[in-house]
């Protein structure tokens, strides 16, 4: 009787478990056996990595039915294999390799566009999703997959997916990676899309080092986004291939090809491209033109890796900066100054190290003595007056008319019937600027003698030489005026007017502007400037009634001196203009202080040859009649020189000395004596160079009637040192 109730409620009980095991279908759910879990093998390794290992985090944004899923596993010894699908449900995907089978230790991918970050941090928050990935990460290197499937079911909340995988190592080796990995309940851990940690960083060169170098040399490109994987970086110079010798995902190491020209490095990593800044090389010089050479010449340097912008690169001559000509990339011309020495080439880019040459001798260059003695031809009245030959008429060029001195470079043009020629003053050397085939030389109708040849001419600040042809000779030319370049003898012809200087050639003058400015007759004499098209013509000083313009004597880039009159007779005038920057100040008379230049008393008919100007000082030479041979200056009397100062341009010419020119010539019955003396048309036969010396032509004497010359070869260009 006591035992059938304790039965009844055990019975009771057992089905009351049983219906609350029962849905309300009347069907049994199985017991929940879905684990989180990785097992698989990676590169000959067995993986078997439980849920504490495992962290998923599911990215969905609002309105979103599929998100992105983000699956790390941690490994052994610290390693991590993480998976990114871009769409957690059921499918077969199909990787492709997006970013550098290799990287460094903390190193990332290529990253996206620009358009597409959400951030410029280095681990951008990204708005557009990354591709499809798998990284494994060492102590040493990050791995991403370059190929293989992912294979995804999903059973509601629980995700499963296996994997057949392949990876390159630095030596692009490949090692492969199989499994499967659980994910319960992988919705679980939700983050919006903007927390995505995009593995990608930018394919960037930040530097290259050395960008200066030879072929051979080894140069460390560094930035970001380069793969450790040699081969998977392709680097140019230009469009030629260059070689990696090592690489990181920050640096690589190439070697400077053959073959290849000053330019970019240009690195394509997975189809993606960047160019560092320029890469010189460093100039190889193989060999001179010539290894001897004298001052005034030109030599060519040989060799590669120069430029065609010859303004990039610098030419030494020991420590002598040499004016380059011209430039390509193989080969480089330049001028020997007047201050060269023998010493060792160089070459370089401006503002890098040189590249040290060959050794250049340079010669004495200064011509043998061609003339008699100077004894021969001067004699010393008084003052401490020496003389030096620096260029005679006795030369294939013929007989000189006129010349005149650049100070600046210290060079002497001299002009003869059918040359131009450039004497540099230190050493004698003589260059031809223009020959007889020059356009200087042309004549429109086929006029005799030096009356013809260019008329005046003038070395300017741009470097070029200006002069003008007589007007007589360009007759049917539209202009006379030109311009010839000193370093190629290249003519260029200015204007379309003519310029007539009437019976004062030996007047012209160019500024540091271009101006020109010439002493014209044209109904009466005037000093006029024109533009360096020769155009706004402006009278600068007008109605020269009196005595005639005599020269120009500059003092300055923008300024010279307008001499009036050359004889100092009883009541004559000796009288100037000064003009500065295209302004002509007022007639001041000079004649007191030009008379300290009269030689001893007793002498007729004193003539001023001509002036020059140096530091402040004007330098005057004047010629005049001796009492004991008076005769006319057409019978070549002998005449006495004299040479003075005007210190600072104040007070009195003081005589440095005087002296007789004594040197004969047979003509007639009577001696003569050849002259230092503008005896045609009143060309310019004085100058005076940068240290102060005076220069002075003694002229082949011509016959008064008919123009030939009567002693053909004598005479030249001397220095006189006071």
């Amino acid at each position: 009787m006591k035992i059938r109730p304790l039965f009844l409620i055990l019975f009771f009980l057992m089905g009351l478990l049983s219906a609350c095991q029962e849905d309300s279908d009347g069907t049994v759910d199985p017991v929940d056996t879905f684990e989180t879990g990785l097992a698989g093998t990676l590169n000959t390794q067995s993986l078997n990595v439980n849920s504490a290992g495992i962290e998923a985090r599911f990215f969905q944004d609002a309105g979103e039915t599929v998100g992105a899923l983000e699956i790390g596993a941690t490994l052994p010894n610290s390693e991590r294999l993480t998976f990114f699908i871009q769409e957690a449900k059921a499918g077969s995907i199909t990787l492709t390799q997006a970013f550098p089978a290799v990287m460094g230790i903390n190193s990332e991918g290529l990253k996206a566009p620009a358009s597409a970050e959400g951030s410029k941090s280095e681990n951008a928050r990204v708005q557009t999703l990354p591709p499809n990935f798998v990284k494994y990460l060492t102590s040493s290197q990050t791995y991403f997959a370059t190929g293989g499937t992912l294979t995804v079911t999903v059973d509601k909340e629980n995700l499963t997916m296996t994997w057949t995988i392949t990876f390159k190592d630095i030596n692009g080796n490949t090692f492969t990676s199989t499994g499967t990995v659980k994910i319960k309940n992988f919705t679980s851990n939700k983050r919006p899309k903007s927390e995505i940690n995009s593995p990608t960083s930018n394919l960037a060169i930040t530097s290259i080092s050395p960008d200066y170098a030879k072929v051979g040399d080894e140069v460390v490109i560094t930035g970001t986004g380069f793969s450790a994987l040699k081969s998977e970086n392709q680097v140019t110079l230009g469009t030629v291939a260059v070689t990696v010798n090592d690489a990181i995902a920050t640096a690589i190491k190439v070697s400077v090809p053959t073959g290849a020209v000053n330019g970019k490095f240009k690195l394509t990593v997975l189809g993606s491209s960047v160019e560092s800044k320029d890469f010189f090389f460093i100039p190889i010089i193989s060999g001179l033109s010539k290894t001897a050479a004298k001052v005034g010449e030109t030599i060519t340097i040989n060799g590669n890796h120069f430029d065609a912008d010859k303004s990039k690169l610098q030419v030494k001559l020991g420590d002598l900066v040499l004016p380059i000509t011209t430039s390509s990339y193989t080969s480089i011309t330049v001028e020997l100054p007047q201050t060269a020495k023998s010493g060792k080439i160089s070459v370089a880019r401006v503002g890098k190290d040189p590249v040290e040459g060959p050794e250049l001798t340079i010669e004495s260059s200064a011509p043998p003595l061609q003339g008699p003695p100077v004894s021969e031809i001067f004699e010393v009245i008084s003052g401490n007056l020496t003389f030096s030959e620096i260029f005679t008429n006795n030369t294939e060029y013929g007989a000189v008319l006129h010349f005149f001195i650049d100070q600046k470079n210290n060079f002497l043009y001299a002009l003869t019937q059918r040359y131009l020629l450039q004497i540099n003053l230190s050493n004698r050397n003589v260059k031809v600027i223009a020959d007889p085939l020059s356009p200087i030389f042309k004549r429109d109708v086929p006029l005799p003698g030096p009356a013809y040849a260019p008329s005046s001419f003038f070395a300017a600040p741009d470097g070029m030489i200006y002069g003008y042809r007589s007007a007589f000779s360009a007759i049917l030319s539209p202009s006379n005026v030109f311009k010839i370049n000193p370093q190629t003898g290249a003519v260029t012809d200015i204007g379309n007017i003519k310029i007539d200087a009437g019976a004062s050639q030996a007047s012209m003058f160019v500024d540091a502007s271009g101006n020109l400015y010439f002493n014209e007759f044209a109904n009466g004499y005037s000093v006029n400037s024109y533009n360096n098209a020769l155009q706004n013509k402006k009278q600068l000083i007008s109605s020269i009634t009196g005595e005639l313009v005599s020269g120009f004597v500059p003092t300055g880039e923008n300024s010279f001196r307008v001499t009036r009159g050359f004889l100092l007779a009883v009541n004559d005038k000796i009288q100037f203009h000064d003009v500065s920057n295209n302004q002509a100040g007022s007639l001041t008379d000079w004649t007191s202080a030009v008379s300290g230049l009269r030689p001893t008393s007793g002498h007729t008919l004193p003539a001023l040859i001509g002036f020059g100007h140096k530091g402040g000082d004007y330098h005057g030479f004047m010629g005049s009649l001796r009492q004991d041979d008076n005769r006319p200056f057409v019978e070549f009397p002998k005449l006495v020189y004299t040479i003075g100062v005007q210190a600072g341009g104040q007070g009195s010419f003081v005589k440095k000395g005087e002296f007789n020119i004594i040197q004969k010539f047979t003509f007639g019955s009577q001696p003569r004596y050849v002259r230092a003396y503008a005896q045609s048309y009143y060309r310019n036969v004085y100058g005076v160079d940068s240290e102060g010396n005076s220069y002075i032509l003694i002229q082949t004497p011509l016959n008064p009637s008919t123009g030939a010359e009567l002693a053909p070869g004598v005479g030249g260009i001397y220095k006189v040192s006071y």
